[in-house]
C-alpha cells in the first residue's frame, strides 16, 4: 500500500498528466503505465488492475472537470483533438507507405491508389501500435520493465506507426527513455537525431531550403571551430599557470 506522501505524489503525477493529455491526446497514454505501477502494489490480480484503472481514470476525470471548469475555457479541447490527421507526413512509415504505393500504381498505370492505401496503412499502423502498448503495458504489469522504460518503448512505436509524424514527435518517446535507458548507443542516437533534425528541418516541420542548410552548417562549423579555439587556448593557459 502507498504512504500518504505516497498517494500524493500518485494524484499529482495523474493530475500533471491528464492536463498533458488536455493538450495532446497521447499524453493519456502515460496514465496507463502509472495505473500499472499501482496495480503492482495492490497486487499481482485482475482485481488489482481493475481497482488502480478505476483509482486512476477517476484522479484523471476530477482533474480535468475541475481545471476545465475553473479556467473558463470549458471541453473544447476535446473537439480540437485530430486535426493533424489531415496531414500527409513522409515521417510516417504508413503514410510513406500509401505515398509509396500511389506513386507505383501511377507508374504501373493501375491508378492513383494513394488514398485507398493510405486508409489501411494508417488502420493497420494503429493496430499494431495498440498491439505494442498492450504488451509494453502488460510488461510492466508483471515487472519485466521499468514503468518508464515501458512508456518510452510504447510511445517509440506510436511514433513510427503514427498517421503523422512531425520532427518533435520524437520528444514523445526520447524524454521517457531519457529517464530509463543508459546506454552509451543510446545517448549516441539521440545526438546524431538532435544534430540532424536541428539542422535540416524548421520548428514547424518544414523543410529548409538548401541556401539556408549551407549557411547553417557554415556558421555551425564556424562556431565549432571558435568554440574548440577557446577551449583550447583555456587548456594550453591553465597548464601553463600550473607549471608556473
Amino acid at each position: 500500500a502507498l504512504s500518504r506522501n505516497g498517494w500524493l505524489l500518485f494524484a499529482a503525477g495523474v493530475a500533471l498528466i491528464a492536463m498533458a493529455g488536455m493538450v495532446k491526446v497521447t499524453g493519456f497514454v502515460a496514465l496507463g503505465f502509472v495505473g500499472m505501477a499501482l496495480a503492482r502494489r495492490f497486487g499481482f490480480t485482475t482485481m488489482a488492475v481493475a481497482r488502480a484503472a478505476a483509482v486512476t481514470a477517476a484522479t484523471a476525470a476530477a482533474t480535468i472537470v475541475a481545471f476545465c471548469l475553473a479556467s473558463g475555457l470549458g471541453f473544447g479541447w476535446i473537439t480540437s483533438q485530430g486535426g493533424a490527421a489531415t496531414v500527409r507526413s513522409w515521417m510516417s512509415l504508413p503514410t510513406l507507405l500509401s505515398i509509396s504505393s500511389g506513386f507505383a500504381g501511377r507508374v504501373l498505370g493501375i491508378g492513383d491508389v494513394s488514398e485507398a492505401a493510405l486508409s489501411l496503412t494508417r488502420g493497420l499502423g494503429i493496430l499494431l501500435a495498440a498491439a505494442w502498448l498492450l504488451r509494453m503495458l502488460w510488461a510492466t504489469f508483471r515487472g519485466r520493465i521499468h514503468p518508464l522504460g515501458g512508456y518510452g518503448l510504447a510511445m517509440f512505436a506510436m511514433v513510427l506507426l503514427f498517421p503523422v509524424v512531425h520532427p518533435w514527435y520524437l520528444l514523445w518517446a526520447l524524454v521517457p527513455l531519457s529517464g530509463w535507458a543508459d546506454r552509451s548507443q543510446f545517448r549516441v542516437a539521440v545526438v546524431a537525431d538532435s544534430a540532424i533534425f536541428s539542422l535540416t528541418v524548421l520548428p514547424r516541420g518544414l523543410g529548409l531550403p538548401p541556401g539556408t542548410v549551407l549557411q547553417i552548417y557554415l556558421g555551425s562549423i564556424a562556431a565549432f571551430v571558435a568554440s574548440m579555439a577557446i577551449i583550447l587556448a583555456i587548456a594550453w593557459r591553465t597548464k601553463v599557470f600550473r607549471l608556473r
